[in-house]
């Protein structure tokens, strides 16, 4: 079973969509997670850990509690399928993190981390409410009032860089940096640290971050006959720029994980 469900009110300005998954069959042990331009908050509903693996040595086990914060990743990691198995999660907006939690969102950079070591109490509060819920839609109404106790009402979101984000997301990255924050009226040094704080990356590595996400939409899709073609019209110097990009971050060529075939674009079996 699968649920999907978009907020309205104030809590829609930091929360794109939360999901509700139960009963997912995993084909492989250990699938390899491609990073995407969100935070995400990811709970395990059977109260089992969370395991990720290296990304350079999947055998090293990093392993959670039932409750995640997941920042912006700009490269994969590998992930226990059966963590998936009945899970419900929230893809955050812009800002959404240090409104909610209290932290800038580039702390959690490439990071995992355990949701009780954000929030302690509140966690177990939480955890426990989904634990006596067996309705699926209570679930997430409960997730979602839970989001909206944390809200912090004075944070307030800024809307030169939520138009950046859009504006890079909208061209999917092609749109050159120094042409928005002129656009914006913000100094480079000004504008990277504000970005950094609301979304976690400088706005050059969240634009090629769009354009990979753009290019495996695309792939995931299509059948590509001509490389250097696609590569051009996605705004990349040439094709070996383009497989550059693809491969820090994926680790693989835009061939192999054509040849994977996945049914979720960023989640790859291993």
């Amino acid at each position: 079973m699968e649920m999907v469900f978009t907020p309205k009110g104030r809590l829609s300005t930091y929360v794109r969509m939360m999901w509700l998954n139960d009963g997912y069959t995993p084909s492989s042990s250990k699938e390899r997670v491609l990073p995407s331009t969100a935070c995400q908050l990811i709970i395990n509903l059977a109260g089992a850990p969370f395991r990720h693996f290296d990304k350079s040595n999947p055998d090293k086990e990093y392993c959670y509690d039932s409750a995640v914060l997941t920042g912006i990743r700009s490269h994969h990691i590998f992930l226990d399928s059966y963590s998936r198995i009945s899970t419900i999660g929230v893809i955050f907006r812009t800002g959404a993190i240090p409104a909610l939690f209290g932290i800038p969102a580039y702390e959690l950079h490439n990071q995992v981390v355990s949701l009780k070591n954000v929030l302690n109490t509140e966690t177990s509060r939480l955890l426990g409410t989904l634990e006596e819920a067996a309705d699926p839609n209570q679930k997430i109404r409960i997730v979602a009032n839970f989001l909206m106790d944390l809200l912090d009402k004075d944070v307030k979101p800024n809307p030169a860089i939520q138009h950046s984000v859009h504006l890079i997301s909208k061209t999917h990255g092609t749109t050159p940096i120094a042409e928005i924050r002129d656009h914006i009226g913000y100094s480079r040094r000004h504008f990277s640290h504000l970005f950094k704080k609301l979304i976690g990356l400088t706005p050059k590595q969240y634009a090629r971050l769009s354009r990979f996400q753009h290019a495996l939409d695309i792939i995931h899709q299509c059948n590509i006959s001509d490389w250097t073609r696609f590569a051009l019209g996605l705004g990349y110097y040439d094709q070996s720029h383009f497989i550059h990009d693809f491969q820090s971050f994926s680790d693989l060529s835009p061939d192999e994980y054509r040849r994977y075939k996945p049914k979720q674009k960023n989640h790859i079996p291993m």
